[in-house]
C-alpha cells in the first residue's frame, strides 16, 4: 500500500494518508512516512540503534504520542530515522526497534515538521479499518522559517 501526502491550505502544515495491512504496519508507514516528509537518509554506516516503549490510553492516542517520540529524535536529539521495526503492539504500548544517524550539514531538510498537530477528523486521529487492512489521516505542523541549525560539534 501506498501512502499519500500533500500539502493543505494551510502552508505551515502537511497532510498524510497512511496505510497498512495491519496496525503494526500502519504504525511502521506512519514513522517511515513522516521521516520521508523530513529527509533523506544519507544510509551512512554509523547507524544509531535506537528501542523505545511509548503507552497511552487508546491505540489511536497511542500513535499519536510514538510520531511524537520519533519527532523527539529529530528535533531534540538530532537524529533521521533510517528504519522501523515494531516488536510488540497492544492498544496502549508500543515497542519499537529503530535505527538512525546524526543529522549533519549535508542532510537536506525537506521539511521541518514539529509536531503531529491532529488527526483530519473533528482534530482527532482516527483509525479506520479497510477491506485491504488500516488506514488514517495525519496533519503535521511544519515550521516555515529557516531550517534547524545543527550542532557544530557534528557538522562534517
Amino acid at each position: 500500500m501506498r501512502n499519500k501526502h500533500k500539502a493543505i491550505n494551510d502552508a505551515s502544515c502537511l497532510e498524510a494518508t497512511v496505510f497498512g495491512k495491519n496496525l503494526k504496519d500502519l504504525f511502521e508507514n506512519a514513522a517511515f512516512e513522516i521521516y520521508s516528509l523530513i529527509a533523506k537518509p544519507d544510509n551512512e554506516k554509523k547507524k544509531k540503534p535506537i528501542k523505545i516503549t511509548v503507552t497511552a490510553n487508546n491505540t489511536e492516542s497511542l500513535l499519536m504520542a510514538f510520531l511524537g517520540e520519533l519527532l523527539h529524535y529529530y528535533s531534540v536529539r538530532k537524529i533521521l530515522l533510517c528504519s522501523v521495526k515494531v516488536r510488540k503492539l497492544t492498544e496502549n504500548k508500543v515497542h519499537a526497534k529503530l535505527t538512525g544517524e546524526e543529522l549533519v550539514r549535508r542532510h537536506h531538510i525537506i521539511n521541518d515538521i514539529k509536531s503531529v498537530k491532529y488527526g483530519a477528523t473533528n482534530g482527532a486521529v482516527k483509525i479506520a479499518q479497510t477491506r485491504t487492512g488500516y488506514k488514517t489521516r495525519l496533519i503535521f505542523d511544519v515550521n516555515t522559517g529557516p531550517p534547524p541549525t545543527v550542532s557544530p560539534a557534528i557538522l562534517l
